[in-house]
């Protein structure tokens, strides 16, 4: 078996692992990155929606940006619609394949090797082993995803709750191009939300998530009473992780970064930014020598809006399609539509959090159900 040593390996070509493996190669160290494809970014299990606040933590360049979108519509169960949006982009709809391609690119333009159709089959502190390949190294970074049985082999957590979704591009007509339309409820999807997301006036990209399965009838429903006249174009699907982070993420040399190490957001799903985030603390951690590091500094910069969007999700995942619909009906009497407006931050909702708890409607309706979730142990 042919061996390679290097400082560092990087598993998995996607944002996390490409963000990483290009920061360690800026900051000296040798790296290798294996992708079991055989191209980076296929197949895309995304939906492409990602905040603006992506141009502070990781690079996106223009070409692969296909719409900008300036707030999102919110559906209740039965009808009621909280309508927020700001001036300015608030996100961007993009081509997630071309995307993770320009990242492991510019892994590659600052040293990193990419090695593609090699799958990691064992790992453990300073090494991991594909079919006919040993890699010797410093350290191990595994960025392999949701479904990564690896870190489980050396005693890490994976992550553990996972929602079934599923996606399709469609050509219609009339598209708002500035919102992305959101539906909740558990008859519509229990335990998440379906989604528009707009490409043009006539392309978008139309998706649920959910429990309990039945994901492609529930699908159909959203395509058959939400839109037009349409043809589908594409379609896909993948899963979606919504546990919030694991209980640890780094052994010796080994660390777990990004979906595999539940670094995603339980309210969208979203994990790109926040896998950027924890990208740069291993890689700050690695460079310094210091592994452990890791734990720390990720945690102290992403894990409290971590647990808040956990909070969030059950939350919002407590009420009944009638609560529901209450819900929506006090947030949008009282004011909070414009307070959500001002304050809602796609990737850090704390601050949003604090501004509705000043707000006495809302604290009223929430605090029975917080009540409730507290007394059963599902909150905090």
């Amino acid at each position: 078996m042919h061996t390679v040593r290097t400082d560092v390996v990087v598993i998995g070509a996607g944002p996390a692992g490409s963000t990483t493996a290009r920061l360690c190669a800026e900051g000296g160290l040798s790296v290798v990155v294996l992708e079991e494809h055989d191209q980076v970014g296929l197949p895309v299990q995304c939906a492409g929606l990602i905040s603006t606040r992506i141009d502070e933590v990781n690079y996106l360049p223009d070409d692969v940006v296909v719409n900008t979108v300036r707030g999102a519509r919110m559906w209740s169960p039965g009808g009621t619609c909280i309508t927020v949006a700001r001036p300015e982009a608030q996100a961007y709809v993009i081509d997630r394949a071309a995307f993770d391609a320009n990242l492991a690119g510019l892994a590659q333009e600052a040293g990193a090797e990419l090695v593609l159709g090699a799958r990691a089959r064992w790992m453990g502190p300073g090494y991991v082993r594909t079919t006919d390949t040993a890699y010797r190294s410093r350290f191990v970074v595994c960025c392999e995803g949701f479904a990564s049985r690896l870190p489980r082999g050396v005693g890490l957590d994976t992550t553990r709750e996972l929602l079934a979704a599923r996606q399709v591009r469609i050509r219609t007509t009339g598209l708002d191009t500035d919102h992305v339309i959101m539906f909740f409820g558990r008859k519509v999807a229990p335990g998440f939300f379906g989604w528009i997301i707009p490409e043009s006036e006539d392309v978008a990209r139309v998706g649920v998530a959910c429990r309990g399965g039945q994901v492609n009838a529930r699908l159909r429903a959203i395509l058959r009473d939400r839109l037009g006249p349409h043809n589908i174009i594409e379609q896909g699907g993948g899963v979606i992780p919504i546990s919030g982070p694991v209980r640890r993420t780094q052994d010796g040399g080994l660390v777990v970064v990004g979906d595999a190490a539940g670094q995603v957001k339980a309210t969208t799903g979203g994990g790109i930014v926040v896998g950027s985030i924890c990208a740069a603390a291993a890689a700050e951690a690695l460079i310094a020598g210091d592994p452990a590091a890791y734990e720390r500094l990720w945690r102290s910069r992403v894990e409290r809006e971590l647990a808040m969007c956990l909070r969030i999700r059950r939350f919002v995942d407590d009420l009944d399609d009638i609560e529901l619909d209450s819900f929506f009906t006090v947030l949008k009497d009282s004011g909070a539509e414009r307070t959500i407006e001002q304050w809602g931050d796609m990737d850090f909702p704390s601050a949003l959090v604090a501004r509705l708890a000043l707000n006495p409607s809302v604290v009223t309706f929430a605090a029975r159900r917080l009540a409730d979730l507290q007394r059963r142990h599902l909150l905090f």
